[in-house]
């Protein structure tokens, strides 16, 4: 599971783990019609979200969950899931500082507003070493730390 503000870097971590297969909310959000950030189709992102990673656990494959996931509550039921199917399960932190996640969002064809990013920020409950078997912050230039 990665974890992390828009433009911190999750997507771009994502895409080093290859082979994996990857369970991006955004890319969802755009296939069922509404925009990357579109909260109206919400309840069928994460749907077929989960049964997108039902579907990769079920194969044992290496699933990442691509999304923010600020909130602990959030992150328990997508955890829940790999640990029901017997899957390892890890957190990586996509640290960015805001400054730099600001930048970074400026700079995407489609920003998230400033005000959301903003939020994102006060909402991150940082990751306890307790939610998964392995809890490691990425930092922005590619360092790592295993919590």
């Amino acid at each position: 599971m990665l974890c992390g503000p828009s433009g911190s870097g999750k997507s771009s971590l994502a895409a080093e783990f290859t082979g994996a297969e990857v369970v991006s909310l955004d890319t969802i959000r755009a296939q069922l019609g509404g925009g990357r950030h579109d909260a109206k189709v919400s309840g069928q992102v994460m749907q077929a979200a989960r049964e997108a990673l039902r579907a990769g656990l079920r194969r044992q494959a290496h699933v990442i969950w691509d999304a923010t996931s600020l909130r602990r509550d959030g992150r328990a039921g997508v955890l829940g899931l790999g640990r029901d199917y017997g899957a390892l399960t890890r957190i990586v932190v996509a640290w960015t500082p805001p400054r730099v996640a600001a930048a970074r969002n400026a700079a995407r064809e489609r920003p998230v507003p400033a005000a959301v990013l903003a939020d994102q920020f006060r909402a991150l409950d940082f990751p306890d070493v307790t939610e998964a078997h392995e809890v490691i912050l990425r930092g922005p230039e590619g360092e790592s730390w295993t919590l």
